[in-house]
């Protein structure tokens, strides 16, 4: 408000100049014209006069708005001030009064030290009249409060004392226990460790017995060779001619009753009664496995098992291999539960399925396995990698 004020003043006062005139000019107007008869001369020293009076009231002007605009910023600074004096003022009570508090709460911090000392004993120097301005209220209070502290104290020593002998107790029951528990290890280590050395010792005398067996067994089947080969020259030195004759020559020299005059097999593959066995470790799926076979060689199929017998031999050759199963020609993917021969599409005459199988867990079980262990028959899912024998008969 005051800052329009001056600015109104100065209005004013620029209006007042601008509208005076000199007390000679004014006299002249109002007396009469000058004289058309006035020389150049001064016409010119008159308006120089002009000039001068504008110079001058223009100076004028700019000097008062100058110290008009200080008087507005002097007023502003000092309004500005005064508000960061109220501010001091203002911290300057609040501190005050913080000092207060703090007299305050440092005297009563001092009376309950005096109570303290007056009711341990420690302090017999106090005077009495500190000690009877201390209320009596607060006296007992502190009393209360110093037995009850008291009493949790004894509790927590008591509380402690009883942990420590638990503590030891079980310090020494735990030693005592684990020291039995380590004496029991250390008998089932030794125990074990014998165990372990029989084992050993009979796995040993296993694997001698087990050698001496495979060597028999080749021994056997190298006479049982011999045996034929002596036989069949025998049968053809023979001069009979009838086809009885020959048969009971043959099968009087071969009990097993098979021919082993049949063709002779590529080499790589097992001759067993009329048909070539090719025994691939390669683990591969069924399909790949049909695959294989059919390309070994022409007529050869994946393995197709038509008799007990010849299981029993497929049986003796896997083990003596270490395969623990094989894909076997057998499937149901062209229709469930009706399981035929892969290469020819017939059901098979013989069979020997697992106990409960097949049972097509999860409905993807579509091909046949054969262990080596129990002669017995599972089937399979189709993708899972498993050796194979491929057969071919004549």
């Amino acid at each position: 408000m005051k800052g329009m004020l001056m600015i109104y003043l100065l209005l004013c006062i620029n209006e007042s100049i601008g509208h005076a005139t000199l007390p000679e000019n004014a006299e002249m107007k109002e007396t009469a014209p000058l004289p058309s008869t006035t020389s150049s001369k001064q016409l010119k020293v008159l308006r120089d006069i002009l000039n001068q009076e504008s110079l001058v009231r223009f100076t004028v002007i700019q000097k008062i708005e100058t110290l008009v605009l200080d008087a507005i910023d002097s007023k502003n600074l000092s309004q500005s001030l005064e508000r960061r004096l109220n501010d001091v003022v203002k911290e300057l009570g609040d501190l005050k009064i913080n000092d207060d508090k703090l007299k305050e709460e440092n005297a009563k911090l001092k009376e309950e030290l005096i109570v303290l000392h007056v009711i341990l004993g420690n302090n017999r120097s106090i005077d009495d009249a500190n000690v009877q301005s201390i209320n009596d209220s607060e006296i007992l209070f502190l009393r209360r409060k110093t037995s009850a502290l008291e009493k949790e104290f004894k509790a927590l020593s008591l509380e402690n004392t009883n942990m420590n002998e638990q503590l030891l107790v079980l310090k020494n029951k735990g030693l005592n226990s684990l020291q039995n528990e380590t004496l029991n290890l250390n008998k089932k280590y030794d125990k074990l460790i014998l165990e372990n050395d029989a084992f050993q010792n009979h796995s040993i005398m296993y694997r001698k017995k087990s050698t001496h067996l495979m060597e028999s067994l080749l021994s056997m089947e190298k006479g049982l060779r011999n045996l034929l080969v002596s036989c069949n020259k025998a049968m053809e030195n023979d001069q009979q001619n009838t086809e009885d004759a020959k048969e009971r020559k043959i099968y009087s020299c071969n009990p097993t009753g098979y021919d082993f005059r049949a063709t002779k097999c590529e080499k790589g593959w097992v001759r067993f009664d009329e048909s070539c066995y090719l025994f691939s470790s390669m683990e591969t799926n069924f399909k790949e496995a049909v695959k294989f076979c059919n390309n070994a060689a022409a007529g050869a199929h994946l393995l197709e098992i038509e008799s007990s017998q010849e299981e029993k031999w497929i049986d003796l050759q896997l083990k003596l291999r270490g395969f623990q199963y094989v894909w076997i020609g057998l499937t149901d993917i062209f229709k469930e539960s009706y399981f035929v021969f892969i290469s020819t599409g017939s059901k098979p005459s013989y069979t020997n399925w697992h106990r409960n199988e097949p049972n097509n867990a999860g409905k993807v079980e579509h091909c046949v396995e054969k262990w080596s262990t129990g002669l017995k028959w599972n089937d399979k899912r189709c993708d899972v990698k498993r050796p194979f024998v491929c057969k071919l008969s004549p």
